[in-house]
């Protein structure tokens, strides 16, 4: 019942970071150094390739820790706010369906390379728009094994 009642009375919150992955421990380090204990549930495989990455969280606060119900890559290690979608083929087109800003991207074929491998899986791509909605891929992640 105790358990019930912390839940119930756990605030609701947004913080930014750096998340730092060690083992299946997932952390985020906030700006001033304080350190929060995400608990990812069903996103917690894709929580374990985001070491170095900057994100925003936003969750249930229970004392040090964070029940994550959204999540935004907010740095891709570079600076640079990367895409982040499920990589998927359309015809002759590479694409992604960005999580942040809900727009299709079509990433340009030749600099998917290796990327291509990673077909149907969550990925992060750093790039910048060469045209309406296309994406010249610089680099990128898989977030999902």
């Amino acid at each position: 019942m105790t358990w019930l009642l912390l839940l119930a009375c756990a605030a609701q919150i947004q913080r930014v970071g750096l998340v730092e992955v060690d083992g299946s421990r997932v952390v985020l380090v906030e700006p001033d150094g304080r350190e929060l204990r995400l608990l990812a549930g069903d996103d917690a495989t894709t929580f374990s390739h985001f070491d170095g990455l900057g994100v925003r969280v936003s969750g249930q606060r229970i004392g040090r820790r964070v029940v994550v119900r959204d999540w935004t890559i907010t740095d891709g290690g570079d600076g640079s706010a990367p895409y982040v979608g499920r990589l998927r083929r359309y015809g002759s087109h590479w694409m992604i369906d960005d999580r942040a800003t809900g727009s299709q991207l079509i990433l340009v074929e030749e600099t998917v390379g290796e990327l291509a491998r990673h077909e149907g899986q969550l990925v992060m791509v750093a790039g910048f728009v060469v045209g309406a909605h296309q994406v010249r891929v610089v680099a990128w992640r898989a977030l999902e094994d």
